[in-house]
């Protein structure tokens, strides 16, 4: 998932253009309360074109409770990670990753889109996660 986005179905909130995934971070901690990594982890956090955080959590095919069991997770996960997760954080974490591939994190933001102003969607996706658009 982390280095193929793009096998993702519906990689992209906005219905227009091509999709395009931003890699932030893999075990993003998502916590019950404050903005301290918790017990719990979504596997792979990644922001789209318009600045939404799309949150992958990936599973064998052979669970057989994988349906419902998941959807319940993801759910708890979406609505702990609008709460905890600061702007500060996700960048950090982009930051971090970026690092990890000898990348600058602007670079890889502008990959999304060659059009991109990085400092823009940086405020579009604090806003996405202030609004609990995710």
């Amino acid at each position: 998932m982390a280095q193929f986005p793009e096998v993702l179905a519906g990689s992209t909130t906005t219905g227009d253009g091509e999709p395009g995934l931003l890699l932030v971070g893999r075990e993003m901690g998502v916590a019950s309360a404050g903005d301290v990594p918790g017990p719990f982890s979504v596997d792979h956090l990644f922001l789209d074109r318009a600045g939404v955080p799309v949150l992958v959590e990936v599973k064998r095919s052979s669970n057989s409770e994988i349906r419902r069991q998941v959807v319940g997770q993801m759910l708890d996960y979406a609505a702990s990670a609008v709460k905890v997760w600061s702007i500060e954080t996700v960048r950090q974490a982009c930051e971090q990753t970026a690092g990890e591939a000898g990348r600058d994190p602007a670079e890889l933001v502008r990959d999304l889109r060659a059009d991109i102003d990085v400092a823009e969607f940086w405020r579009v996706v604090e806003s996405n996660l202030r609004s609990g658009r995710i």
